[in-house]
């Protein structure tokens, strides 16, 4: 057998080597695991960042909601859009951060301000007139303005109201003209003054409502012409509509005798039942029951757009030209609104009130205000946000 000293050499030889392997490894594990530790801390941290925004995300959506709810039950418009201001501004914080199918929540919110953004509640809104004060019946059709007073028409030729610019107050005018005519609609010119014109199966009659003077012609309705629902006036000449389709025009003149002649609608158009009807010079609008808009110019369909205006609109509705701004007025009974629009079909404002009811007629005066005729007041607000 070897001697001793030679089994304690090789000890000391293997500990020797062990020690000097293990001289690597207190320096290479620290090495390895901090080098581990740096690439996994930034997921760590996003992680654990992109937790908490999602938290905070949630509590500040899961607030405006609540908060939101509470608005729109108290009808404050103004709070309202700044709340959604702010949780649009949630989003863009730190959109990185913000789940991807967001953008649907988003897109709603982007939506809602511009609604609001549209829609307005008149702050100013004053009744400048009260027709319950006359003990005899009256019920309000159309209102114009002349020079110093404004008038309002029914649907016969018998009686007015005149206001007086300066005090608004309701001044009943009997025009001591027949009231035995089957009268079948009223509309307003836009000349200058304007006229009042009423339509019977065989007359139109054109009165001036500061001298009462009264012009009487005796017409021609187009064949298939049965009824009319609509009838309307510009500067120039004056349209009957039927509600099942044909629609008729005649030039305004101080013939005794003239006849209206058919409008060419295109073929699609023919059979359309029709929800309301206006004109701002040299066209005629026409509604149709799925919210269409039809320009008619020069006989010729110059546009067909859709109305976007939100809430449906349906036969409880009313459509009036106001010619000074070139725009077109819905007045939407069954949501209590009024909605301007362009001749293409563009909602520009909307305005609601719990008194628009029962609405018949606006305008915009010459101080750039709106005045708003329903059956039994004048409503006065400011187109101004």
């Amino acid at each position: 057998p070897p001697p001793r000293r030679d089994y304690a050499r090789k000890i000391m030889a293997i500990l020797h080597w062990s020690f000097r392997r293990l001289r690597y490894w207190y320096v290479l594990v620290p090495l390895i695991a901090s080098l581990v530790l740096l690439a996994v801390l930034p997921v760590i941290t996003r992680y654990h960042r992109e937790a908490e925004s999602l938290v905070k995300f949630s509590e500040t959506l899961n607030t405006g909601v609540l908060r939101l709810h509470a608005l729109t039950q108290s009808g404050s418009e103004i709070k309202r859009r700044d709340l959604l201001a702010e949780l649009q501004q949630a989003f863009v914080t730190d959109d990185e951060l913000i789940p991807a199918n967001a953008s649907s929540i988003q897109s709603v919110i982007a939506e809602a301000i511009r609604r609001i953004d549209q829609e307005t509640m008149p702050s100013d809104l004053e009744i400048v007139a009260d027709f319950n004060q006359f003990s005899v019946a009256f019920s309000p059709e159309l209102i114009l303005e002349s020079d110093t007073s404004y008038y309002v028409s029914e649907k016969d030729l018998v009686q007015l109201i005149r206001m007086g610019k300066k005090d608004m107050k309701p001044r009943l005018v009997i025009t001591g003209l027949a009231g035995n005519e089957d009268i079948l609609a009223v509309a307003k010119t836009l000349e200058d003054p304007q006229r009042f014109a009423y339509i019977t199966p065989q007359k139109v009659y054109f009165l001036e409502p500061g001298n009462k003077s009264l012009l009487e012609q005796k017409i021609t309705l187009p064949k298939g012409m049965a009824g009319i629902t609509f009838f309307v006036s510009g500067a120039k000449e004056v349209f009957a509509v039927s509600a099942a389709g044909p629609v008729g025009r005649k030039l305004i003149t101080s013939k005794i005798s003239d006849q209206f002649r058919s409008v060419t609608l295109p073929m699609a158009f023919q059979q359309t039942h029709w929800r309301a009807a206006s004109v701002i010079p040299p066209s005629l609008y026409l509604l149709t029951e799925d919210s269409r808009l039809i320009q008619i110019t020069a006989q010729k369909l110059t546009s067909d757009t859709v109305i976007d205006a939100g809430e449906p609109l349906n036969d409880r509705m009313r459509m009036r030209a106001l010619e000074q701004r070139g725009l077109l007025a819905v007045l939407d009974e069954s949501h209590s609104r009024v909605i301007l629009m362009k001749p293409n079909g563009e909602v520009v404002r909307q305005f609601r009130h719990e008194l628009f009811t029962e609405m018949r007629d606006i305008i915009t005066t010459s101080d750039n205000t709106m005045l708003l005729l329903t059956a039994t007041h004048v409503l006065e607000f400011t187109n101004e946000r």
